[in-house]
């Protein structure tokens, strides 16, 4: 190990599910590089039930992501003092935005000033160790080369993880328990983007086909989508509806379930690192090929024509299911 490799180290991931569960391996990484360090990550509120349990975080610190108002401004500016008091080696900011490098990084004087600048051009001027990444690689691959190149480590193992304890075995044993779950699938039927949403009356039609087989199955959603919810599960008696469920809690059902279906966002990220089979209806006008590449040989990806979700077309989701559960 190199002696003046940073030992207190911020990290920052204040935004997406998806983006935070693609970066979970980084803290895994660092702590075997440099086993004396001590990370902070500054998480949202959102995505922060997913990264509780990591044990190669020592500390979190909330902050919601960055939206250019006058609140923002005065929420990231009080964590710039916080931040300053506490005398960072190194910050890292994995999203490549311009709030974040200013007033989390360089406004509160971290030395070591770490990010992308593939983004925002105006970060570079931030930051005391710039990483360029490839636009056509991986957000595993690229969250990699940026602990790389500004911690000046060697690591290798990009895969994520989502770390969960007896507590957690213990309520999701409840909910199973409660439910009376044997065999059951799990659908998304909602998605944070208009971009990203299959129509609903599709989801209403796969749900209806679903009863032919012996599954029952669990929507999940969130509190605003509630009412839609259970339109969708009115259309067949073995729905269940799973609201707001804790994030560490859908990747253990996820794990023991019989399939996934859903679009582009935060479950598919889960239900990936999960293992479990999985359908996601995804458009590719959003990313590049090389973006979108299946973690699993028990993924399968069904895209989107022309950036238009409704391209997709029902029966092809329909054969995908039945080769998938009979795999």
């Amino acid at each position: 190990m190199k002696m003046n490799h940073p030992k207190k180290i911020l990290i920052i991931r204040n935004d997406h599910i998806g983006d935070l569960i693609l970066s979970s391996a980084i803290f895994r990484e660092i702590k075997k590089k440099i086993p004396d360090s001590k990370i902070f990550l500054i998480a949202s509120k959102l995505n922060r039930p997913l990264i509780e349990k990591n044990k190669n975080i020592d500390e979190i610190i909330e902050l919601e992501k960055a939206e250019y108002n006058l609140k923002t401004f005065w929420n990231f500016l009080k964590m710039s003092k916080k931040i300053k008091k506490i005398n960072f080696d190194a910050g890292i900011d994995l999203r490549g935005s311009v709030m974040n490098s200013f007033f989390l990084l360089y406004l509160p004087g971290i030395k070591k000033r770490i990010g992308r600048i593939d983004l925002h051009p105006i970060v570079s001027s931030l930051l005391t160790d710039p990483v360029k990444i490839n636009p056509d690689t991986h957000a595993l691959k690229d969250n990699l080369k940026i602990i790389n190149e500004g911690l000046e480590i060697n690591a290798k193992n990009e895969k994520p993880e989502i770390i969960t304890d007896k507590e957690d075995q213990k309520n999701f044993d409840f909910f199973i328990k409660k439910n009376k779950l044997k065999k059951y699938v799990c659908i998304c039927p909602y998605a944070g983007l208009k971009c990203k949403q299959w129509p609903l009356e599709n989801w209403k039609n796969l749900i209806q086909w679903f009863k032919k087989y012996n599954y029952d199955i669990i929507l999940l959603g969130v509190k605003k989508d509630i009412d839609g919810l259970k339109r969708l599960s009115g259309e067949n008696k073995r729905c269940r509806i799973a609201l707001d469920f804790n994030l560490r809690l859908m990747y253990l059902l996820f794990k023991k379930s019989s399939l996934i279906i859903t679009q582009d966002g935060g479950p598919m990220h889960i239900a990936w690192v999960s293992g479990a089979k999985l359908i996601e209806l995804h458009n590719l006008f959003l990313y590049g090929m090389n973006k979108v590449t299946p973690l699993g040989k028990n993924s399968k990806i069904i895209y989107a024509k022309n950036a238009d979700m409704n391209s997709i077309d029902i029966g092809e989701v329909k054969k995908t299911i039945e080769k998938v559960l009979k795999s």
